[in-house]
């Protein structure tokens, strides 16, 4: 998917938003290239902004890792190898407004 999605992908994201808003997780999708396309109730509250500051935003420069180069670099590192067919999971501590937890990448 292109970082600047058409109408048509842009409708077929939301058409599944009623299913990632029921999600207890945070769910941020992503473009190939890493930049936010989506995300759901649950990330969102944990970062405290709403939607429209994170979309066309590359995860890493997002309000989760704010004052973290270390998970920045992490993540941006595990964007490219995932961009290249690598598997790239691991697991990131993340500062959100129930204080600090591990998710999974």
């Amino acid at each position: 998917m292109s970082t600047d999605p058409s109408g048509a992908e842009l409708t077929s994201l939301e058409s599944i938003r009623p299913v990632l808003d029921a999600l207890s997780a945070h769910v941020v999708l992503l473009s190939n290239e890493g930049i936010v396309l989506l995300t759901n109730r649950v990330a969102l509250e944990s970062a405290r902004v709403e939607e429209a500051s994170l979309i066309g935003l590359p995860l890493w420069e997002g309000p989760w890792w704010q004052g973290n180069s270390d998970a920045q670099r992490d993540l941006r590192s595990a964007v490219e190898r995932a961009a290249a067919g690598a598997p790239s999971r691991y697991d990131e501590s993340l500062h959100t407004a129930r204080g600090r937890i591990t998710v999974e990448m």
